[in-house]
């Protein structure tokens, strides 16, 4: 997959992998009442996103040519008020 390959050597691989976290959250925002899970997988990148608990785990992980897998986790806290 040669495009996400120009966008990680543009972006660098962390940048692009939250650029794909912020996609899917922002399209799942009308669901954060409850519990959801968004996976995909295409060629040599697959992102995987839960909801649950007021937490979003969302992880990506990607080849990428000449330096193997590389992944990105993140947690993210939804409807925390201090």
């Amino acid at each position: 997959m040669n495009e996400p390959n120009d966008q990680i050597q543009r972006l660098g691989f962390e940048a692009w992998a939250d650029n794909i976290i912020v996609n899917v959250v922002e399209n799942i925002t009308s669901r954060l009442a409850g519990p959801y899970e968004f996976s995909s997988e295409e060629e040599d990148v697959t992102v995987c996103v839960r909801l649950c608990d007021g937490e979003i785990n969302a992880t990506v992980r990607a080849w990428i040519k000449g330096k193997g897998w590389h992944y990105n986790d993140r947690v993210i806290k939804v409807g925390v008020q201090k």
